[in-house]
């Protein structure tokens, strides 16, 4: 599906900024767990859009599950200096994107503003890779 990462050319986590929507998608799939049926992992990036750490989160079938992976992630990281911005993929074998994802994304996106993170981009995994903010018309927030 996506041409290969090898672990040399990986970004580093507080060195290389992570500049791409297909190198993040690359990084965070990496860490999916072949054997879970649903999962929702984020990448969090610091001010210079490197990567601080990747949080995992198996049992997220309920698609509403993605809302609160990501009030929790937004409200931990408005105490942390260290954390800017969310990218975040919902695994969901089998299933597309849903017409209620683009009212999800404007309340995850609403929730990361809250807490002064931005939510630069939302993938959804199923049989497509899929990301609600372009179906939303909000422009992409990856450097051009």
């Amino acid at each position: 599906m996506f041409p290969s990462m090898s672990f040399s050319n990986l970004p580093r986590a507080h060195i290389d900024p992570i500049e791409a929507p297909l190198v993040a998608l690359r990084l965070i799939l990496m860490m999916v767990d072949p054997e879970a049926s649903a999962e929702t992992l984020v990448l969090t990036l610091d001010h210079r859009r490197c990567g601080v750490s990747i949080t995992h989160v198996s049992g997220t079938d309920d698609p509403d599950a993605v809302l609160g992976v990501i009030d929790a992630l937004a409200e931990s990281a408005r105490s942390s200096l260290g954390v800017a911005g969310l990218v975040v993929a919902s695994i969901r074998p089998n299933v597309d994107l849903e017409i209620s994802d683009l009212a999800r994304w404007h309340e995850a996106d609403r929730s990361c503003w809250e807490s002064d993170i931005e939510l630069v981009e939302w993938f959804v995994v199923g049989t497509s890779v899929s990301c609600p903010r372009e179906f939303c018309g909000v422009p992409a927030r990856w450097p051009r």
